[in-house]
């Protein structure tokens, strides 16, 4: 690989208040990252750095005025390296990430770090010396050659690659088959234009005939009809992994509770993805706080949303994501005494979510108003309620709401750049939103995770 194109830049600051549940600031020393992860999540940082190369070929090294009375920060968290390793191989050289712990020393601050390089131990002696440091670190593999094989994996996209593909996820995985075996992110473009063609299915079923595989099972990821449709067809599916939690439940794209009560009438099992949206559910805003700990002093806002989800009749099981030991001590014990939630809570829940909604961009929980206004196929109401969903989450660009919304787009002929509501929109009280129309469209369809052909 060429070398990584590095240049210095000049920042007014390093430290960014972050939205996500586990910190109070986000701080990255550096702009792109060399490690070229072709798994990378951060990739999606490129189209805000203004670098036309590839993520992974260019780093911007960052200065910054020094950090003054640090000691303000005393107590709050930081999260160094949520877009790019601190700890890269150029770190060696250039010292970001050491003149930063230097500057915060003594202040109280709490850090967390995230890293997959040993550099880090340079720096211990620093790291020591905050309050309850945590420094994760990633290992991919100890097999080198499995490593450079799996940053080179590939999706399905011909019949003729199933078989040989198939063989090799035993083989990397070391076993002779599959408990539950699931295809990925399956909506209506991919059902058509990849599981159809190749088969998928028919494979399915002989590799669980011959005893590689025991159960069939998918993820979904778009509406209630399309998941229909495809059980109808594929009676052999046993378990279907969507996302629920009590704020998507009645969601315009996401729509929980629809694909919910379309696997339970086809008699499927559910296995629960999002319980907590990305960690959304377990920040809650102070009145939604305030609602929650009425009715139940003693549980967290990620409680609620773990018991919402483990409450639901099927469940084979809740998959619910942990970034600290205290997160997943609390997890467990919520759900080794899971109660159902009464009629009451579940009340409580509905109103929770007509509150957050409220204090999105678009200021409502009521969307019918726009429902008519569809000139194109998508609905001007699902467009207003996804991306007020976006913009809620500790990260709007990274939103499951963008898959979502790339295939409603798709299945009404629209590609990405196309706008499903061109023109002024005028409500019929006069009030013009197209302003607003406009951003909701731009923003969700530069941040889309997929384009289809077709």
């Amino acid at each position: 690989m060429a070398s990584p194109m590095i240049r210095e830049i000049e920042v007014k600051s390093v430290l960014t208040k972050s939205n996500l549940p586990v910190s109070d600031y986000s701080v990255n020393t550096y702009v792109g990252c060399t490690h070229a992860c072709r798994y990378c999540y951060a990739s999606f940082m490129k189209r805000f750095t203004g670098h036309p190369e590839p993520w992974g070929t260019f780093l911007d090294v960052k200065h910054w005025p020094k950090i003054r009375r640090p000691e303000r920060y005393a107590g709050k968290e930081l999260f160094i390296g949520s877009v790019t390793d601190p700890y890269l191989p150029q770190e060696e050289v250039f010292g970001r990430t050491r003149a930063l712990l230097e500057q915060l020393a003594g202040s109280g601050v709490k850090l967390s770090i995230a890293t997959k390089s040993d550099l880090v131990l340079r720096d211990l002696d620093l790291i020591k010396t905050f309050p309850d440091a945590r420094v994760s670190w990633s290992v991919n593999t100890l097999d080198e050659g499995f490593k450079n094989d799996m940053d080179n994996a590939v999706a399905i996209s011909k019949e003729s690659e199933v078989e040989e593909i198939f063989q090799q996820q035993l083989d990397r995985c070391g076993v002779e088959y599959f408990d539950y075996y699931l295809l990925h992110n399956v909506n209506s473009m991919r059902y058509r234009q990849i599981i159809r063609k190749t088969h998928m299915f028919d494979y399915m079923k002989k590799w669980k005939e011959n005893g590689r595989i025991k159960h069939i099972a998918f993820s979904f990821h778009d509406t209630a009809d399309v998941l229909d449709q495809i059980l109808t067809e594929h009676p052999e599916v046993e378990a279907v992994q969507i996302v629920v939690n009590y704020f998507d439940w009645n969601a315009y794209l996401v729509q929980s509770k629809a694909c919910y009560d379309v696997i339970r009438k086809h008699g499927r099992q559910v296995i629960i993805m999002e319980p907590v949206k990305g960690g959304m559910l377990a920040k809650a805003p102070d009145d939604v706080q305030k609602l929650l700990q009425a009715e139940h002093p003693d549980w967290s806002p990620a409680a609620w949303a773990l018991r919402f989800a483990g409450s639901l009749d099927g469940v084979l099981t809740v998959l619910s994501g942990m970034s600290t030991l205290g997160q997943a001590k609390e997890n467990v014990a919520v759900m080794q005494d899971a109660q159902p939630l009464t009629k009451q809570d579940q009340d409580v829940l509905a109103q929770a979510a007509r509150l957050y909604q409220k204090t999105g961009p678009v200021g409502t929980a009521d969307f019918t108003p726009y429902e008519a206004v569809n000139p194109k196929g998508v609905s001007l109401a699902a467009i207003l309620d996804t991306f007020n969903s976006c913009m809620l989450q500790p990260d709007p660009m990274f939103g499951a709401e963008h898959n979502y919304f790339s295939a409603e787009k798709a299945k009404h002929g629209l590609h990405k750049d196309d706008r499903c509501i061109p023109g002024e929109v005028i409500l019929k009280n006069g009030a013009n939103i197209t302003e607003l129309v406009r951003k909701a469209e731009d923003f969700l369809n530069e941040h889309s995770f997929f384009q289809y052909e077709f």
